[in-house]
């Protein structure tokens, strides 16, 4: 199965490739990132830019309510990747907590 590896701030994803007859092309099929959580060493969540935007999200007024439109989301550029950069979704390590 041909796959597209992409390094996201340290946390490397093999995403899985899939002929779409429609498209006429090869399209990525990402994870979901709830069912199975994907961090960058720092700790922090991956997310897609079309994921609805969390509660603690930071929005412009009258804006779409994905991460992608949230000011700490930082998108990676190949991609629909990106991490969300709020601290309260950042997963500690156990050195932290001590």
């Amino acid at each position: 199965m041909k796959h597209k590896r992409y390094d996201v701030e340290g946390a490397v994803l093999d995403i899985p490739l899939q002929w779409n007859e429609r498209a006429g092309k090869y399209l990525e099929q990402y994870p979901d990132f709830e069912e199975t959580p994907v961090y960058t060493p720092e700790g922090f969540p991956l997310r897609l830019t079309c994921d609805d935007a969390c509660p603690d999200a930071v929005l412009p007024d009258n804006i779409y309510r994905e991460c992608g439109s949230c000011q700490l989301f930082r998108l990676h550029s190949e991609s629909l990747l990106g991490v969300c950069g709020h601290p309260a979704h950042r997963q500690t390590t156990e050195e932290e907590t001590l």
